[in-house]
């Protein structure tokens, strides 16, 4: 017999009631990455690891291209993730709620370190001028 787990996804603001404990995970910002990463095989590990060890992390994901697509999906991967289930069952039984953040103005996109340098390369500046010679036409 297989374990199916069900997680209902709230989308309305969260209203804080007193005496209720918190931890809260907030996706700060997407990076883009010119080299390739593997996706991060237990996003429910990295972010029991973040808790423990009091520090952020970064989750690797691949992208369509699509950022909103992209959110969407990377959501229904963490809901889906075993993982990240036990994680916040452990948590409610430990009496925390467990929430999931959004930045108010939105998540911003940023290039990662590796983008940049790539951007700042010969090769990269040359791509950069002929985005902007097709603006341009």
């Amino acid at each position: 017999m297989t374990e199916e787990y069900v997680t209902k996804l709230q989308l309305k603001p969260h209203e804080h009631k007193d005496g209720q404990k918190y931890k809260v995970i907030e996706l700060t910002d997407f990076q883009v990455h010119t080299t390739k990463h593997p996706p991060t095989k237990s996003v429910g590990r990295k972010v029991a690891k973040a808790f423990i060890n009091d520090t952020s992390g970064r989750f690797y994901y691949p992208t369509t291209g699509n950022l909103n697509k992209d959110v969407g999906d990377f959501l229904k991967h963490l809901y889906e993730d075993p993982s990240f289930i036990e994680f916040v069952q452990k948590e409610e039984k430990d009496g925390y709620k467990v929430l999931l953040q959004l930045p108010k103005k939105g998540t911003p996109l940023k290039a990662g370190n590796d983008a940049k340098q790539f951007l700042e390369s010969k090769k990269g500046k040359r791509v950069l001028r002929g985005l902007a010679k097709r603006q341009t036409d």
